[in-house]
């Protein structure tokens, strides 16, 4: 609880210090706004606070403004970013993951084209979970595959829903994704309460190890899944997806919703910004999160930093734009509401 408390309160300092000045020197009364497309607590809303601070005062400027965006999986605050943010390299958003493939997957509600987006970066990359929580029936896959499993999930765009309908299409299991949830905090409530049976999605460093840490060491959460590609120590006891899937094709389709775990926690800037604003809004933010401040606050509440360069990213996601048309098709199917 004590981690938690104090992610709390940082959350508040950040939010107050928005309006104080940055670094000593600041040569600018101007302030880098950021979208947030969650509502704040969550492990976004956290990493946008933290790193934005930093990377206005790597930009000289007198702080950063974080505006919460909360819907669909961050789709509401990536069509205010994409169709009407500023492009004068003060305005970038710090968006769910999934944003990247929703217009790939025909979700009409997604009015923009990820590709004509600039990315900045990630501070961390990150595995993820199907998990239960407390004495829960659901343990293993099998269960998964016997018994309809509720999780949370904020929109169509959001990962519990996008892995639960890929792990059903994949595996056969049977998870009904519960939409209309604000963030990560607020499905984890609704998951202490008993609302839902578990999650499927979220980030296991940032969402739960994070922000709950005696839910791990009481082993009060049970991880049955692990959905990233690459092993992760922690979970060492849950299997991943990517061993247990056994048609090529459906390693394909799932790769490209596995993949996005490797850029977690995108940082954007709107299309159409200078070349020169985007060069010195992603050396800003390599700086930032190699800035032994940020480095010890980040610490402090237990947030992850395993940084992704916005040229990194870039070449992540342009691997999922060149996927198989009919991969990506059958993706579409499988999204569609």
């Amino acid at each position: 609880m004590a981690v938690h408390m104090t992610r709390r309160t940082l959350a508040l300092g950040l939010a107050a210090a928005a309006s104080l000045p940055g670094a000593a020197g600041a040569q600018s009364s101007k302030s880098l706004t950021i979208y947030v497309g969650f509502a704040a607590g969550g492990a976004v809303d956290l990493y946008a606070r933290l790193v934005g601070k930093h990377m206005a005062q790597e930009l000289g400027l007198a702080g950063a403004i974080v505006q919460n965006i909360p819907g669909a999986g961050s789709i509401e605050a990536a069509n205010r970013l994409y169709n009407s943010a500023p492009k004068d390299g003060l305005t970038i958003g710090a968006l769910g993951r999934g944003i990247v493939t929703e217009p790939l997957f025909e979700n009409a509600n997604a009015r923009y084209n990820a590709a004509k987006f600039n990315w900045i970066g990630s501070p961390s990359r990150e595995n993820a979970t199907v998990l239960s929580f407390g004495n829960s029936k659901f343990r293993t896959l099998d269960d998964l595959r016997k018994f309809e499993m509720k999780v949370g999930a904020t929109g169509p765009g959001a990962e519990g829903y996008s892995f639960s309908r890929v792990l059903n299409e994949v595996l056969g299991t049977k998870l009904r994704p519960i939409l209309g949830y604000t963030g990560s905090a607020d499905i984890l409530q609704a998951l202490e309460r008993g609302e839902i049976d578990g999650s499927a999605g979220l980030s296991w460093a940032a969402a739960i190890r994070g922000t709950h840490p005696h839910w791990v060491r009481d082993k009060l959460v049970n991880p049955i899944l692990q959905l990233g590609q690459a092993p992760f120590a922690e979970l060492e006891g849950a299997p991943r997806v990517v061993d247990l899937i056994e048609k090529p094709a459906d390693k394909q389709l799932y790769s490209i919703f596995a993949s996005r775990l490797d850029y977690a926690f995108p940082f954007i800037a709107p299309p159409g910004v200078a070349e020169a604003e985007v060069t010195r809004l992603r050396a800003s933010f390599d700086k930032a999160v190699k800035n032994p401040d940020f480095l010890g606050e980040a610490a402090k509440i237990a947030l992850d930093v395993n940084p992704l360069s916005g040229e990194q990213m870039s070449v992540l996601i342009d691997n999922i734009f060149k996927s198989d048309p009919g991969t990506l098709q059958r993706a579409a199917a499988i999204m569609k509401p």
